[in-house]
């Protein structure tokens, strides 16, 4: 019988590594940030009590398994070649089952089958149990199959199983149902790939790039986009200029209360580093880590580190580190901040360890407490400020300005546009505001041109010219 070039196995090994090839392209483009996440948001160590947790039950190997794999998503290629490498692996043990059952390449093709029904499920497997278990499956098919061929050379199999047309079409078809089912089919993973991406950037401290993402419009309808903005705004000192712009409606928005997303807990752990409360910072990585399968995250692990070396804790830093040793991607991570834990132990005790935290209540009473505590600090001059906006209380923001100005505007220095409105509305009760602090001529005229607007009822221009203004938060929303 005269043979057919997809007789020849070689045939297969190009198949395999093209969809290999594909996976991990699509992976590490698509969910480059995502990888990041699944590794921040999983723990491994191999220690005896992580072990022993992670055991309890005979289905828990799979779990353990990919707690494991899952620290190598540190570094995303190695991730999205993981993602890429399991599914390739279910190939490549279904073709070995198929030549050694039926000595017949051709037949190759059907090893693609299980493909799409794996992938299907691949991106919300956040813990990688599932991809564990398709993994032994399809291994203890294998033996089997090794063990069958064993028992009997070669099994029959009908003529039109192996069609060139099939040799070629099948994994073609598959292939693209592959790529469909992990780029274009589900818009919820694009939206979570993004959010990733604002969180990475959030956690490097890339705080421009989060406002290049986020468009204002984007976050009208976002809770988490919206936060991230808001930090993002507080961060690169552009709050009291720009956000009524992003759709704010009310202080409770600075932060997450009263959920438990892993999202949520991580946002608000950020939000409170940045204002460099050491004990709320503790607080949400404890909680978020509740919210983790494997009983803590390798993101809290670290900012829970860094938090403890921060306030000079020796005791738990070292602690931290100790646990973090017993893991595989860690150790430039350690090495960088042995330095300072050894500063640490030299210079002071844990029992001295500062702790200089504020009254924690909600938003505007955590923030009354600092700017209490710190007059001079800008960037909490401007939080509290401008939580005090959104309450359209113009009495409570005059008598939190004064105060807030006589440390940081009472030379003449330049008042953030927001707050700039909002002592424009009151000064028409009250004129001596407009002689009393510097209030730029660029506001004044604007302002001009809102009440002339407005008094002429003429309200959808004032509406569309003076779009995320104070003004416009208090009269029209």
């Amino acid at each position: 019988m005269k043979s057919s070039i997809f007789d020849n196995k070689a045939v297969i090994y190009i198949q395999t590594l093209v969809l290999f090839i594909t996976l991990l392209i699509i992976w590490y483009s698509n969910y480059y940030y995502t990888l990041y996440w699944l590794e921040g948001f999983s723990f491994f160590s191999t220690l005896p009590d992580f072990t022993s947790i992670q055991m309890n039950l005979p289905t828990d190997i799979f779990k353990y398994i990919g707690a494991y794999l899952l620290q190598f998503f540190q570094n995303p290629l190695y991730g999205a070649a993981i993602q890429a490498g399991i599914a390739t692996f279910i190939v490549l043990c279904i073709e070995i089952c198929i030549l050694r059952l039926f000595k017949k390449v051709p037949m190759s093709w059907i090893a693609f089958i299980p493909i799409p029904f794996f992938i299907n499920g691949q991106y919300e497997d956040i813990t990688l149990e599932r991809s564990m278990q398709w993994c032994m499956i399809i291994l203890l098919l294998t033996v089997i199959c090794l063990l069958l061929s064993i028992w009997k050379k070669s099994f029959f199999a009908p003529k039109w199983l192996q069609s060139p047309f099939l040799a070629i079409g099948i994994p073609t078809i598959i292939l693209g149902i592959s790529i469909y089912q992990l780029t274009n089919k589900d818009q919820f993973n694009q939206h979570q790939e993004q959010l990733c991406q604002i969180d990475y950037h959030a956690n490097h401290q890339n705080w421009q790039e989060i406002l290049e993402i986020i468009q204002p419009n984007d976050t009208h309808r976002d809770e988490f986009k919206l936060r991230y903005a808001l930090l993002a705004l507080s961060e690169t000192g552009q709050l009291g200029d720009h956000m009524f712009k992003y759709g704010i409606r009310d202080f409770s928005q600075f932060l997450f209360i009263g959920n438990e997303e892993p999202f949520q807990r991580n946002f608000n752990a950020l939000f409170y580093q940045s204002l460099d409360m050491p004990n709320e910072i503790i607080h949400q990585c404890y909680q978020q880590s509740l919210t983790s399968p494997f009983g803590f995250n390798f993101k809290s692990f670290r900012l829970l580190t860094d938090t403890y070396l921060h306030i000079g804790n020796y005791d738990l830093a070292n602690k931290y580190l100790e646990v973090l040793r017993h893991t595989s991607m860690h150790k430039e991570w350690i090495e960088e901040r042995t330095n300072q834990l050894n500063s640490i132990k030299q210079n002071t005790s844990s029992a001295n360890a500062k702790d200089n935290s504020p009254f924690v209540g909600n938003f505007l009473e955590t923030m009354t407490s600092l700017v209490e505590q710190y007059p001079n600090n800008k960037k909490f001059a401007d939080l509290y400020l401008s939580g005090i906006l959104t309450t359209k209380n113009a009495a409570y923001f005059y008598q939190a300005f004064q105060f807030v100005a006589s440390y940081l505007y009472a030379n003449g220095e330049c008042i953030p546009r927001h707050f700039e409105e909002a002592l424009l509305l009151i000064s028409l009760d009250d004129k001596t505001i407009l002689s009393r602090y510097n209030i730029s001529k660029e506001s004044k005229q604007r302002f001009h041109d809102f009440l002339t607007m407005y008094q002429s009822n003429n309200i959808n221009t004032a509406k569309l010219k003076h779009a995320g203004s104070y003004w416009n938060y208090v009269y029209f929303q």
